[in-house]
């Protein structure tokens, strides 16, 4: 255990490498084929903190310690994570986070293809309205 924070796309079926362009960055969930990892840090209070944050706006009741969350399927949801992401890289100071001294350079990169991530996963989800999101939270 320890603070894990994942974000999961969940699809009925395998996604076609037709529809993953090459700067797209998912990793297949080890527990199912059609569960694919968009958005992961490990030992991140910043990125916990502002997804509590934004889940409390969507009325989302929070657990402080941890647990697992239904996504809204709304591209205003996604712009929310998206522009608090944004943030962080704009404003290093806001990543509350313990351990930065140690990967800070890891974390504008996984910064920025989470961005990535989720400008693509916006379009994926409107050709495939089954699909759907899901916190992890593992504090």
């Amino acid at each position: 255990m320890g603070l894990d924070s994942t974000i999961v796309l969940h699809t009925q079926s395998a996604i076609d490498s037709n529809e993953l362009p090459d700067w797209v960055w998912l990793e297949k969930r080890d527990d199912s084929t059609n569960d694919y990892v968009l958005v992961y840090f490990r030992k991140s209070y910043g990125f916990r903190h502002m997804m509590n944050r934004i889940l409390e706006k969507y009325k989302i009741q929070v657990d402080p310690m941890g647990g697992k969350y239904d996504l809204p399927n709304k591209s205003d949801f996604i712009d929310n994570l998206q522009n608090g992401l944004y943030n962080f890289l704009l404003n290093p100071d806001d990543w509350d986070d313990e351990s930065q001294i140690f990967y800070m350079d890891t974390c504008y990169k996984t910064i920025a293809q989470a961005i990535l991530n989720l400008t693509w996963m916006k379009q994926y989800m409107e050709k495939h309205p089954t699909t759907y999101l899901e916190y992890i939270d593992s504090f």
